[in-house]
C-alpha cells in the first residue's frame, strides 16, 4: 500500500511538472484494490486531458464513475466526461453525460434538501441554564439535557 501512496504522489508531482507521459505511467501503477485508486484514476483523467489523450482520460473516468459510485473523485469525474467527449467530437455522448452529471446533482440537492427539513423538524432539548458555559467533551458529556 506505500507504493500505491508513493504512486500517486510520484503522478501528483509529474502532472505539477507538466509531465504528463510520466504521471499516466505512475498512476497507472497504482492497484484499484486500495482505497487510493480513486485518486490515482482521477489523476490518470486528467493527466492524459492534459496531453491530448482522450479516450484513455474517458476510459480512467468512466471506470472511476461506475466503481466508486458517490465519492468525490466520480463526481469530479462526472463533470470532466463531457468535456473528453466534446474533444473527440461525439456530441451525443457529451450531452448523455452532462444529463447524466445533472440528474445525479439534482438527486443531491434533493437529498441536501430533504436532510435540511428534516433537521428543521428535530426538536433540540432546550438549554436549563443559560448561564453555563460548557466546554469541552467531558463538561458535555456531564451536562444534564
Amino acid at each position: 500500500m506505500l507504493a500505491d501512496k508513493a504512486h500517486i504522489g510520484a503522478g501528483y508531482v509529474y502532472t505539477l511538472q507538466q509531465r504528463y507521459h510520466e504521471a499516466m505511467e505512475a498512476f497507472r501503477q497504482v492497484r484499484l484494490q486500495t482505497p487510493w485508486a480513486s485518486r490515482a484514476l482521477l489523476g490518470l483523467g486528467w493527466s492524459a486531458f492534459n496531453s491530448d489523450q482522450y479516450q484513455p482520460a474517458i476510459d480512467a473516468l468512466q471506470f472511476l464513475v461506475n466503481s466508486d459510485g458517490d465519492s468525490a473523485a466520480a463526481r469530479e469525474a462526472l463533470v470532466a466526461l463531457p468535456y473528453g467527449y466534446e474533444k473527440l467530437q461525439r456530441p451525443h455522448a457529451a450531452l448523455a453525460a452532462y444529463r447524466r452529471a445533472e440528474g445525479h446533482y439534482q438527486s443531491v440537492l434533493v437529498q441536501l434538501q430533504q436532510l435540511q427539513r428534516d433537521i428543521e423538524a428535530e426538536e433540540f432539548a432546550p438549554n436549563s441554564d443559560d448561564t453555563a458555559q460548557r466546554y469541552g467533551w467531558l463538561q458535555l458529556a456531564e451536562a444534564p439535557n
